[in-house]
């Protein structure tokens, strides 16, 4: 094997510490997918890896006054984001106090030795040990004690990859899946990300949420698995790996203890069904379907959402002026204006107000935009030229797109003043939509207020448009995020027209607000 790059080793061992940014897991996929000894290197150094770790847990004593060294997740029953703990956490300090080269050095070394062997044995090298990936990210967190000091650092958003360990000493931390299925971690509890579907609880106590297109997720523990059918539950394992189950709506499938002696087994299927209400208590050997289950012992969305919903603006515009540390505005369509007047915004003619903060909804643990919204009567005009267009954009840069001068980014939800349906459109190429459902076709009228939600967690958008007065007119529109490599995250909103320039287009803007931490659109 040739020597390998300092840059292949940095990124392995960054990997192994649980830090790889974006850019860094891109690069070393790069280049483990162009270079056969790069990924043979790579397979022997994670079993190095975990050789070393297993070796910390196992083969060393641990005096009983020393309570700064990690064990693994199993071990412990405790819980930081564990990423196959590296030698200079799991041996105490032995590796820090040594100089980086050094530890390098020890890591080359071993790689030039299994090499040697290795050189004969390409044969399994490209399937020997599958890379991790991400597999889901971070989505909330409430007062999370970590039990890896390196995940200190760890913030909603960032990205977890599969084969690693969730492992939370005490709080609360929201984990949502590439799926969309949502587990509420509750610490002490060990949580392993198997992939993007599959996850296996050690210890401790979750709420799974799954939406319709994630059913069949699994939740994998000592001694079951449980297999989603379209539903939300909690999952508690114990000390003797004792599973408890709770449905709190819909269905799962669950199967029997994998020790279960078939000459005292009940007679059951291998699986059996829980639906909503039921609770059942799994051990190694046994099922009892009688268990006394207390579902209030379970941190579901709606306390985790109570727990982390922040307003992080809000304007009733009751100054004179807009407040510039919150909002900006960009007047480049002709006749473009917006003003403030009697307690509201005007907005005239494509001219924006946009926030000057950024909302990113996947690091921010979802995002709420609230607000009241009038159409303007456009005096003379009569027919097509009478249509008037609100238009709200989320995760939007503040650029104008050709002589029309749309946001040219972003996620938009317009609503006219006419039976169209309401829309939610992907603007530019960085974002891909799949509409869901649209709901609604009542005309609305120039010069009523009418209230708007809009609901962006990361992977689902939900736009609500109706009359306060009849709430039965809501206009609904949905959709969900299949691709998002924006960089933007301003919400801008601006009035626009069906056709014509030579006319004045208005609407009242008033009451915004933007919550955060509201977690998943329902």
């Amino acid at each position: 094997m040739d020597e390998l790059s300092p840059e292949l080793i940095e990124l392995m061992e960054a990997a192994c510490n649980g830090e790889l940014a974006d850019a860094q897991l891109d690069r070393l996929q790069e280049m483990l997918q162009s270079d056969a000894d790069a990924r043979t290197a790579y397979v022997r150094y994670m079993g190095l890896d975990a050789d070393l770790w297993l070796g910390a847990a196992d083969g060393l004593a641990v005096p009983a006054d020393r309570t700064d060294v990690e064990r693994s997740p199993a071990e412990s029953g405790q819980a930081g984001i564990v990423a196959t703990p590296p030698p200079s956490e799991n041996f105490g300090g032995m590796f820090r106090a040594s100089a980086p080269s050094l530890m390098v050095g020890v890591l080359l070394g071993a790689l030039v030795v299994v090499g040697l062997w290795v050189s004969g044995n390409k044969s399994d090298a490209t399937g020997a040990a599958p890379m991790p990936t991400p597999v889901a990210y971070l989505s909330r967190a409430v007062d999370a004690n970590w039990q890896s000091a390196q995940q200190t650092s760890l913030r909603c958003g960032d990205r977890l990859l599969s084969g690693r360990y969730v492992a939370l000493r005490e709080g609360l931390a929201e984990v949502t899946f590439e799926c969309g299925a949502r587990v509420i971690l509750e610490g002490p509890a060990t949580l392993e990300l198997v992939s993007d579907t599959r996850c296996h609880l050690h210890a401790g106590r979750l709420v799974a949420r799954i939406p319709p297109q994630a059913t069949g997720f699994v939740v994998a523990t000592p001694s079951t698995t449980i297999v989603d059918m379209g539903t939300e539950f909690g999952v508690a394992v114990d000390e003797q790996d004792c599973t408890e189950v709770v449905v709190f709506e819909g269905e799962l499938d669950v199967r029997r203890p994998p020790h279960e002696d078939p000459a005292t087994a009940r007679t059951m299927p291998d699986s059996f069904r829980l639906t909503e209400d039921e609770a059942v208590r799994i051990a190694m050997d046994r099922v009892d379907d009688d268990a006394q289950v207390d579902p209030g012992r379970y941190v579901r969305d709606e306390e985790m959402t109570a727990r982390t919903r922040t307003v992080a603006l809000q304007d009733d515009f009751s100054a004179e002026k807009l407040d510039a540390e919150r909002w900006t505005t960009r007047l480049e369509a002709p006749r473009a204006a917006v003003n403030v007047r009697d307690g509201q915004v005007e907005l005239v003619n494509r001219g924006y107000l946009a926030t000057a903060w950024q909302f990113d909804p996947v690091k921010l643990g979802g995002i709420r935009v609230t607000g009241r919204w009038t159409f303007v009567t456009l005096e003379g005009a009569t027919g097509n030229a009478e249509v008037n267009i609100m238009t709200i954009a989320l995760r939007s840069g503040l650029t104008g797109r050709e002589r029309w001068f749309e946001t040219d980014s972003g996620l938009t939800f317009t609503c006219y003043t006419s039976s169209r349906w309401p829309s939610v459109h992907a603007r530019g190429d960085e974002l891909e939509i799949t509409t869901a459902r649209r709901l609604g076709n009542l005309a609305r009228d120039h010069g009523k207020t009418y209230q708007f939600e809009i609901l962006d967690d990361g992977k689902n958008i939900t736009c609500k448009f109706w009359d306060p007065d009849d709430p039965a007119s809501v206009a609904e529109s949905t959709a969900i995020v299949t691709r998002d490599n924006s960089r933007y995250n301003h919400i801008v909103f601006y009035c626009r027209e069906a056709q014509g320039t030579d006319w004045t287009y208005k609407a009242l803007l008033d009451d915004v607000v933007i919550e955060t931490g509201v977690g998943p659109c329902r």
